[in-house]
């Protein structure tokens, strides 16, 4: 049988090595994530502490803050969970758009395999076909007799 030989074998390479490629990327991208949600609890954490550590502070030794200082301990705890925010989001929003490319990719490859498939079978068929007729040709001409 002659070897099926697939035309479209290197793009299938190809198409394989870009949902590799994707894939790495939605993995980093996840472990982004992972960190972002991570550094945000132990943010909120550290926050929490400093907080409770600083209102007991205020407790043991009366003195006044300045409404400002107040102010500005509050921007800044709020700049802080802010960014840990917006560290949270655009991690989402990278993973959710590399999961879409990764769905397509995949797609895409398993497309190509399909169709590599059916090729396949097609090649494979046509050849039991004619060994068939070849078989039937043999098996039809019997002994040879001599005149």
């Amino acid at each position: 049988m002659k070897r099926f030989e697939f035309p479209l074998d290197n793009i299938l390479s190809l198409k394989r090595h870009d949902e590799n490629t994707v894939l790495a990327q939605y993995a980093a991208a996840v472990s982004e994530l992972s960190k972002a949600k991570a550094n945000a609890i132990l943010l909120k954490k550290r926050l929490t502490d400093e907080w409770r550590t600083h209102q007991e502070h205020l407790q043991n030794e009366p003195h006044s803050l300045s409404l400002t200082q107040t102010q500005s301990g509050w921007k800044y705890i709020e700049e802080k969970i802010s960014d840990a925010e917006e560290a949270i989001n655009q991690a989402e929003t990278n993973v959710a758009r590399l999961g879409g490319e990764l769905k397509e990719r995949r797609q895409a490859r398993k497309s190509l395999e399909s169709y590599r498939s059916q090729r396949e079978r097609i090649h494979r068929t046509e050849f039991e076909r004619l060994e068939q007729i070849e078989l039937d040709g043999l098996a039809g001409q019997g002994p040879r007799q001599r005149y």
